[in-house]
């Protein structure tokens, strides 16, 4: 996965029902919970290049983040600790 703009724009390079997507979407844990300038809502507009709204990488995504959609985008909430 590469991850551009704080995770805005997500490109993956492997099928979202890979056996490793588990272990790559944990950068996107990394982002909301790193101790210096943590991420608190992960703004997700694109991925592999389709809104995040409409792309089949979405559902594994809900599976194992706190989604909120909005008109154009997806949000990755952070639990409050």
């Amino acid at each position: 996965m590469i991850s551009e703009r704080l995770g805005r724009r997500l490109t993956f390079h492997i099928d979202p029902e890979d056996t490793d997507m588990i272990e790559i979407l944990t950068i996107l844990r990394h982002l909301q919970y790193r101790e210096v300038n943590p991420v608190r809502n992960l703004v997700i507009e694109t991925i592999n290049d389709i809104t995040a709204r409409e792309s089949p990488y979405l559902n594994i995504i809900e599976n194992h983040f706190d989604v909120v959609k909005d008109y154009r985008s997806v949000y990755l909430e952070r639990d409050t600790l």
